[in-house]
């Protein structure tokens, strides 16, 4: 009896885990997370490197405040078309150019650590109603707020 539960317990718990791993779609980064109850994407290390452009499934973006993510990267978001929310973290400093262009954001506050706002960078963002930029901002490209 007490082995019977072992094994089903054991096999519920493999079933768990391997359906956990599943979790990820295939384009999620292996160091990034995705929530598909809430179409949300935590990037979690180097989003200079960051190439979700075009993705219509994330909805929302967290960008985790981490020492190694100090700039999102150029494209990084681009075209993502039900992209309504992101979450910038203080460790960023740099936002590249296009990085939220043709996206659905609704607002975004942009964290005082920022000091440069790239060309494009919210180019064609027509649901953009809010923008909070600090004063440490001493760069913003061309066309970075065009629709």
């Amino acid at each position: 009896m007490i082995k019977t539960r072992f094994i089903s317990m054991l096999v519920l718990l493999c079933l768990t885990v391997s359906g956990a791993w599943a979790q990820n779609p295939s384009w999620v980064r292996s160091y990034d997370t995705w929530d598909e109850a809430t179409k949300t994407l935590t990037v979690n290390d180097d989003p200079d490197e960051i190439d979700y452009a075009g993705n219509e499934a994330i909805e929302h973006v967290i960008i985790a405040n981490t020492n190694r993510v100090t700039t999102i990267g150029k494209a990084a978001f681009k075209n993502c078309s039900n992209l309504t929310s992101v979450s910038i973290p203080s460790s960023v400093t740099n936002i590249g150019a296009s990085a939220f262009e043709s996206t659905k954001l609704t607002s975004v506050s942009i964290p005082s650590s920022v000091t440069t706002i790239s060309e494009a960078t919210f180019k064609n963002c027509s649901n953009l109603t809010s923008v909070s930029i600090p004063n440490t901002v001493t760069t913003i490209g061309e066309a970075a707020f065009y629709t």
